[in-house]
Formats: structure tokens, C-alpha cells, sequence
């Protein structure tokens, strides 16, 4: 707030006066909430992206670590939904491929006519859990 407007305020304390000072203050706290929450976002956009770059370092998951793994990746994406943050493709495949047995793995990947999966993430994952695609 400026010296002047606090001179005002405190010269002419009427209703006007009160309520500018308040309307000040508010858009002074909402600036404040804007730039903290921008931070939070920002922060949650680099986690999330090296969460996802470690996935991709996995080099083999059993059938066990699988299944936890797609938990920990659906809580992560409740997380990221209730900041109305979009989940990333890339987490939504991982969790997919993760959570789908093993052995019908292959068969998600065909039957995925609406391209809901990202092929390469897809393959990946059929790679850390010794999924043959070949045959």
C-alpha cells in the first residue's frame, strides 16, 4: 500500500475508505496465494517428470512389484487429480501396463484401438517385465 492511501485512510475513515483498503489487501494476499501456488505447480510438474524418468530407469519388475508399483503410480495420479493437474499419459501407461497380469499383457497392447496407451512407454514396460512382443 502506498504512503498516500494510508494518509487517506486514516484522514477520511469512512466505509469507502475501509473497503479499498480491503479490496487492497485481499488483491495483495490473492497475488501472494497466485505466485505460491504457481511455485506448487511448478513443483509438482518437476516431480512428477522425475518420477517418470525414474520408471523408465527400471530395469526388471516381477509380478508383485508390478501390482505395488501400479498402486503407488494410481495414488500418484489421485494426487495429481485432485490439484486439477492433468495426469500424464505416460504415468496413465505405466499404471495400465502395471497393473494388467502379465500374461494378457500383449493383448492390451492390441486390443488398444483408441490409442489410449503410449506405444513406446507401453513397450518399455512389456520390456521390464519380460514380455516377449516378437512372438
Amino acid at each position: 500500500m502506498s504512503p498516500v492511501l494510508v494518509n487517506i485512510f486514516l484522514l477520511y475513515p469512512n466505509n469507502w475508505s475501509h473497503l479499498l483498503r480491503e479490496f487492497l489487501t485481499m488483491k495483495s494476499m490473492m497475488k501472494r496465494s497466485s505466485l505460491q501456488l504457481n511455485g506448487c505447480l511448478r513443483l509438482q510438474k518437476g516431480a512428477t517428470a522425475l518420477y517418470i524418468e525414474q520408471l523408465r530407469g527400471i530395469q526388471y519388475i516381477s509380478d508383485r512389484g508390478a501390482q505395488q508399483l501400479s498402486v503407488d503410480i494410481e495414488y500418484l495420479s489421485n494426487v495429481l487429480s485432485a490439484l486439477s493437474m492433468p495426469i500424464p499419459p505416460v504415468l496413465v501407461t505405466f499404471q495400465s501396463c502395471l497393473s494388467t497380469p502379465r500374461n494378457q499383457l500383449k493383448d492390451l497392447l492390441k486390443t488398444d484401438s483408441a490409442n489410449q496407451l503410449d506405444l513406446p512407454t507401453a513397450n518399455l514396460v512389456c520390456k521390464m517385465r519380460r514380455v516377449n512382443l516378437d512372438s
